[in-house]
């Protein structure tokens, strides 16, 4: 079998035996050979006047069998890749997309239930959790235990501002909040490093073990009075099944590490715009449980020693 077989790189005639086979494959094998195309792109073939689409179900199908006779013009065209997907934005989902690893940076919103630093520690490190309250609570005990066992040498009454007993005490409460002092705590308990986006600052704090550099990090961002996370993920998406890909740690120096708290950055700045922080000195909140308005974090805390209250509420 004889062809004219024409490309955007020329046209050449070739020829098919018996013994070389008469198949689409042996004839996609000649035209690479010929140099008309490349090996390994999607092609489409082309017969007739006007020239229309030669249909195959497979490479093993027989030539006569699809229409293709000795003598035909054959026209071979490499198929157009399609571009990658544009970023796509979605008010709902703060996000940063990055292009040249084509996946997203996403804020990944955790419940507000004053234990938002744990939960958030919780799905970074064992993943998405439909009810956490158990991992939590043992990420509190983790806390009280290693300020007790300290005896005051590093967590003094000044640093913690209570008591010792009082503060491991408070801590166990699934009311009381988490900082500063609990990320540094846990961070080096699980040996990795935890990277804090403040979005008032838009500066990102570290905390990690004083005496081992960690070979991961997590990244969480603080509002002020809310933590939440940030994941990477190639869908921007919300739905149980998409979150299941999530990655949440990641290494410190690698490319992937690196380029994931650049993005946190531009994330941050995006939050910005979004109004996402609250200054904790002039927000007001009110106490859930016995209804009076307080001023700041400051105001909470001090309501908090005097009253043993700990539920409280954002309020105009």
């Amino acid at each position: 079998m004889r062809f004219r077989v024409k490309s955007d790189r020329g046209t050449k005639v070739i020829s098919l035996s018996e013994e070389d086979g008469t198949t689409v494959e042996a004839l996609i094998k000649e035209v690479i050979s010929q140099g008309l195309v490349d090996q390994g792109v999607e092609l489409t073939i082309k017969s007739g006047f006007p020239p229309k689409d030669i249909v195959y179900k497979s490479k093993k199908d027989k030539l006569i069998d699809i229409g293709v006779r000795s003598g035909d013009q054959l026209i071979f065209s490499q198929v157009e890749q399609t571009p990658k997907s544009k970023q796509t934005i979605r008010s709902d989902i703060p996000s940063v997309y990055n292009e040249a690893l084509d996946i997203y940076a996403i804020l990944r919103n955790v419940p507000d239930d004053n234990s938002c630093m744990f939960n958030s520690i919780v799905y970074a490190l064992f993943g998405v959790q439909e009810h956490a309250v158990e991992e939590v609570h043992k990420l509190r005990q983790v806390v009280a235990t290693t300020i007790s066992a300290d005896k005051g040498n590093k967590y003094t009454e000044l640093v913690l501002g209570r008591p010792i007993t009082k503060y491991c005490q408070w801590i166990l409460n699934m009311d009381s909040w988490g900082g500063a002092i609990e990320l540094g705590i846990l961070a080096e308990h699980f040996q990795i490093a935890i990277h804090c986006l403040d979005v008032e600052s838009g500066k990102i704090m570290k905390f990690q073990s004083e005496q081992h550099k960690p070979h991961n990090f997590i990244v969480l961002v603080y509002s002020g009075i809310h933590y939440d996370l940030v994941v990477r993920n190639q869908k921007l998406s919300t739905t149980k099944s998409d979150k299941q890909s999530d990655v949440c740690v990641f290494e410190n120096g690698s490319l992937e590490g690196d380029t994931m708290l650049q993005d946190c950055e531009k994330l941050g700045q995006l939050l910005q715009t979004q109004n996402y922080s609250t200054n904790t000195t002039t927000f007001r909140l009110r106490c859930l449980q016995c209804y009076e308005v307080l001023v700041g974090e400051m105001g909470a805390s001090n309501h908090a020693n005097s009253t043993g209250h700990f539920k409280f509420g954002e309020t105009t």
